[in-house]
């Protein structure tokens, strides 16, 4: 059966929110694409996989919250607000949106924006090391 996108979108931030690898990765097609800030195009499980560890060993708590969104045939627009922990108990909070393109209820295409300044005030983004 054929999931509405915003359904596939909000069980995918509910596997994210286990911060589950392999759960998350459940929601791409093998060879799915996530263009994100700072890391450009990810193509495959192997090179998404790093964006996912990347903000998994920086920040071990997510809760995201769906704002709005809308779909129209196989592609949805979806802004969220998410509040991130790190491992010394600091939050840090960040809003976006993520329009995807799904085929057979997994993502073929999810582009990420956001300002990744906002999870930048150290300096040390939380992803530049996954990607250098």
């Amino acid at each position: 059966m054929k999931a509405g996108i915003q359904d596939i979108a909000e069980q995918y931030w509910r596997a994210e929110e286990t911060r589950d690898v392999a759960a998350i990765l459940d929601y791409y097609h093998a060879d799915g694409e996530l263009i994100v800030p700072e890391m450009g195009k990810l193509r495959g499980h192997s090179e998404i996989k790093l964006f996912y560890e990347a903000s998994i060993n920086r920040f071990p708590s997510l809760q995201v919250e769906i704002l709005s969104g809308f779909e129209v045939g196989e592609r949805g627009a979806f802004e969220w607000r998410a509040r991130f922990l790190d491992h010394e108990g600091r939050q840090w909070n960040l809003q976006g949106v993520n329009v995807v393109t799904v085929r057979d209820n997994r993502f073929e295409k999810v582009h990420v924006y956001y300002d990744s300044a906002l999870l930048d005030e150290s300096g040390l983004s939380p992803w530049k090391s996954a990607s250098q």
